[in-house]
């Protein structure tokens, strides 16, 4: 997600969830009940038992945010944690793949739909492609975040 846009989206989503929801766009220790929304290019990292947020550096990116580099980095662990993820509005196919991945390894999968996608790149690639369960209008993806947030406190 654009910097500009994290905070302002991490304040909504904290207005609707009973988690704390974080804007983070540095090294982020990740834990059971937190939310975090990403800036620029991030990855998860594993280093033992720990999970954090990192941003990534090594090189230019095609996209930024590598939406894919960041899904990829979650598919590694997904048999130990509960994944939600959403692909909204975007230029191109980023995310889809990496979408895929994580569907694959059992994350529940959401794309924004048409309807509601003010650019339906991204979201389309993924739904094409088949890594989306459900292609979603925004307002519905909100319920859907709100129905797995209660289902895992």
């Amino acid at each position: 997600m654009e910097k500009s846009l994290v905070d302002s989206f991490a304040n909504r989503l904290n207005s609707i969830t009973i988690h704390t929801v974080k804007a983070t766009t540095a090294h982020t220790p990740l834990f059971e009940t937190n939310v975090l929304v990403c800036s620029s290019t991030s990855r998860i990292v594993q280093e033992g038992v720990d999970f954090h947020i990192e941003p990534v550096t090594e090189t230019a990116p095609t996209y930024n945010p590598q939406i894919d580099v960041l899904f990829d980095s979650a598919a590694s662990i997904t048999e130990d944690v509960q994944i939600l993820v959403v692909l909204l509005t975007g230029i191109g196919s980023d995310g889809a793949k990496g979408m895929l991945a994580l569907r694959q390894k059992g994350a529940e999968t959401i794309a924004e739909s048409e309807e509601s996608a003010i650019v339906y790149g991204m979201p389309r690639s993924a739904c094409e492609l088949g890594a989306a369960i459900k292609c979603l209008s925004l307002g519905a993806i909100i319920d859907e975040i709100i129905r797995f947030d209660s289902d895992y406190v």
